[in-house]
């Protein structure tokens, strides 16, 4: 580990130091005290046999003294300044300690030469003071100042042996001379030796700082390396793993790399690839190929989406991100090549585009549903409205009757339009349900009266014919199909300026078809589906020439369809079209249903549950001349208590009341054993899903809003005629009332 090291070379930084060889000076004086003391004593008792035994004493006393007090500020130094941290007043007390101790030394020695006055004392002299300069010498790589220092003394000491000698002794000059030439001999030695032990000592000190510094710098390369290898070890694993698809190749374009989810989106073995040029590993088309190398040799990063094949050979979509790999030098070396799946995204964009267009056409179907839907209540609406206004005239028009007939017509063809929109809304909900029971073909042609009136006021000609195999009796949903022959009947005569309409019933492979057959301005063949489309009219100007709002035919379409038939068009422009609807019915054998006859309302206790004012007013004058008793309720609370005293033969129903709605009240009243009634509603709700609760919750009959007032004295004497033969006969005598509650 490269902290081993470095660790290692501080604590050498350290020691080398200056603080650090200061530091080492002072324990080397501090450890050497004793032996110091030693060379002392021997000389205190040279000098007391050369001199005397006092002057060695004190002599020696001195320099230990001295000494001693040198080796104790030293130690005081250390525990002050364990990390060898110096002020520069401690560095100089340091070496006025060291220049005392080596000045007591030197005056002990020039005075035993000055007492003693040998020739031989004079050679221990230089002797002893060429030791204590080569001592001073050795320390100058730990301390070079107190060293100059020491050996400034020491040489002092020298030239002042030199001087007693010339003037004390009188010795010759030219002696001196020789004396001096040989003190510089001896110091240029001593200096010599210093020098080199310095310069060993300071190459040594700087080959261990330098292989501790390559030793710190290998370990730290060997630590980046391996820190690297685990990197590229990590990224290895994560390019393994990536949900990304990733190719890595070289200069020359060769797979180097690819990793396993490219091999499982695009379906190919890794040998297939490595080694192989990189633009037949995912087959593209050759015009992505060109611009991808171009951008590569022009070493710039390109980002591309693109299809291509996928193992099970559908449609794969790919971005792709490439991007050029150079050296220092800036050469090309290789490419990488990230590519993402992005084939779902696509699906989503494609959806969420095809959510938008359909949203868009919704909206413009809405404007147009709206434009239309304004044009074709308006136009009824103003037929009423302006009718009234001219009924209202002080002396009404001559032509009374025709303004009865506009009101009539532009009353039914409002009627019209909105059970229009509601089977619409029924069928695109899936709530509207077909009510299926025997019946007789021959009613369906009921139908096609409003269109044989069309015809006539058209002078076109109108012919109904009828198949001679088709069964007597059919069961379906008679309502329905006589809405969509009424349909085909009324476009029929619509689109049709002269000629004929030619309706036809016929059985055909268990299937009830009717066909109608016009000699109109017919129809283009592009436009034969598009006319059973929702506010759809062939060509662009028909809505303006004919009128209508468009739905007739798509109503007509998927009721059929959700009988399990369709209808077919057969048309060209100019030459007339036919329309066949192929709906499949069971026949059934025998004749159908004898319709219940209606019996006279004469006598009949009616009761009209009702909160609407208008509807009580029509009510009554509908049944004003049929003999009928009538009593009127305004909700469903008042309703209940009068049945439960007038006991009526009939309840007209309305559903819609306050406090009580019209099936609540229905349930109380059945639930009287001592009521025997029938019970029909009268309503404006026209969901399968509103006759339903109707019947589940008693009710006999179910009458929508408009009624004519046939259909309501006919569908009373019905009810009437399904009365029990006791309540029939308990129908009094009186004269026909009318009562409200």
């Amino acid at each position: 580990m490269a902290e081993t090291s470095k660790l290692a070379l501080e604590a050498f930084e350290a020691r080398y130091s200056p603080e650090g060889l200061f530091l080492r000076y002072a324990r080397g004086r501090i450890d050497s005290f004793w032996k110091r003391q030693a060379f002392l004593l021997i000389g205190a008792v040279s000098l007391g046999i050369l001199v005397d035994v006092m002057f060695g004493l004190l002599a020696v006393a001195l320099v230990a003294l001295v000494d001693l007090g040198d080796c104790l500020y030293l130690r005081h130094v250390l525990h002050r300044f364990p990390g060898g941290r110096l002020s520069p007043a401690t560095m100089r007390k340091t070496e006025i300690t060291a220049i005392l101790s080596t000045g007591a030394g030197c005056a002990v020695l020039l005075a035993t030469v000055h007492v003693v006055k040998d020739p031989a004392t004079q050679i221990l002299f230089v002797a002893t003071i060429a030791g204590a300069a080569l001592n001073a010498g050795l320390t100058y790589s730990y301390v070079p100042r107190i060293t100059i220092l020491r050996s400034a003394i020491i040489a002092a000491s020298l030239g002042l042996l030199l001087l007693h000698n010339y003037v004390l002794q009188q010795t010759p000059l030219y002696a001196v001379a020789i004396e001096g030439a040989a003190a510089l001999m001896a110091g240029q030695l001593v200096f010599v030796a210093c020098r080199d032990i310095h310069r060993s000592f300071r190459r040594r000190v700087r080959i261990q700082h330098e292989r501790l510094q390559k030793s710190v710098e290998l370990e730290e390369a060997n630590d980046a390396l391996e820190a690297q290898t685990q990197l590229l070890e990590r990224h290895a694993m994560v390019a393994h793993s990536a949900n990304d698809c990733i190719l890595i190749a070289d200069a020359d374009g060769k797979v180097e790399f690819v990793n396993e989810t490219l091999l499982r989106t695009i379906g190919r073995r890794r040998e297939e690839l490595v080694g192989h040029p990189a633009a037949k590993g995912i087959p593209l088309e050759p015009e992505i190929v060109a611009r991808i190398s171009t951008a590569i040799n022009a070493k710039q990063p390109i980002r591309t989406e693109t299809t291509t094949s996928g193992p099970d050979g559908r449609e794969l979509w790919l971005e792709m991100a490439i991007t050029p790999l150079t050296d220092a030098a800036g050469d090309l070396t290789g490419h990488v090549n990230i590519v993402r799946d992005i084939t779902e995204t696509k699906q989503k964009e494609a959806e969420l585009e095809a959510a938008r267009q359909a949203a868009e056409e919704s909206l413009r179907a809405k404007e147009r549903f709206l434009t239309m839907m304004s044009h074709e209540i308006r136009t009824p609406l103003h037929g009423i409205l302006a009718t009234t206004e001219l009924l209202q005239q002080p002396e009404p028009a001559r032509d009374r009757d025709a303004c009865i007939a506009t009101l009539r017509e532009s009353g039914r063809t409002l009627l019209d339009l909105v059970d229009t929109v509601l089977d619409v809304s029924s069928l695109e909900s899936g709530r509207l349900t077909l009510r299926e029971a025997p019946f007789d073909p021959d009613r369906l042609l009921d139908a096609l009266e409003p269109a044989r009136d069309a015809a006539r006021s058209a002078s076109l000609a109108f012919e109904v014919t009828k198949a001679p195999d088709l069964p007597a009796t059919l069961t379906g949903d008679a309502g329905r199909i006589r809405q969509i022959l009424a349909v085909l009947a009324d476009n029929a005569v619509k689109f049709t300026d002269a000629g004929s309409v030619r309706v036809a019933l016929g059985w055909q492979a268990g299937s009830l078809v009717l066909s109608v057959t016009d000699t109109g301005i017919g129809i283009a063949p592009e436009f034969h589906e598009a006319i059973f489309e929702s506010f759809a009219q062939g060509e662009g100007g028909c809505a303006r020439r004919f009128g209508g709002a468009g739905l007739g035919l798509s109503v007509a379409r998927r009721l059929a369809r959700q009988m399990g038939g369709d209808i077919a068009v057969e048309s060209h422009p100019g030459a007339g079209a036919t329309f066949t609807a192929t709906l499949p019915l069971r026949s059934e054998t025998g004749n159908a249903p004898t319709p219940v006859t209606a019996a006279p309302l004469d006598h009949a206790r009616i009761l009209v549950a009702e909160d609407n004012r208008t509807n009580r007013f029509l009510v009554e004058r509908f049944l004003k001349d049929t003999g009928a008793e009538l009593h009127f309720a305004t909700d469903g609370f008042e309703a209940v208590a009068m049945a439960k005293s007038l006991a009526p033969d009939v309840i007209l129903m309305d559903l819609s009341m306050p406090g009580m709605d019209g099936c609540a009240a229905t349930r109380a009243i059945l639930e009287t054993a001592d009521i025997r009634t029938v019970i029909i509603a009268l309503t404006a709700n026209t969901f399968e899903s509103d006759r339903a609760a109707c019947l589940a919750a008693g009710m006999a009959d179910v009458l929508h809003k408009p009624i004519t007032r046939s259909t309501l004295i006919e569908r009373l004497g019905r009810a009437r005629t399904t009365m029990t033969p006791d309540r029939a006969n308990a129908a009094t005598a009186e004269p026909p009332r009318i009562r409200t509650a």
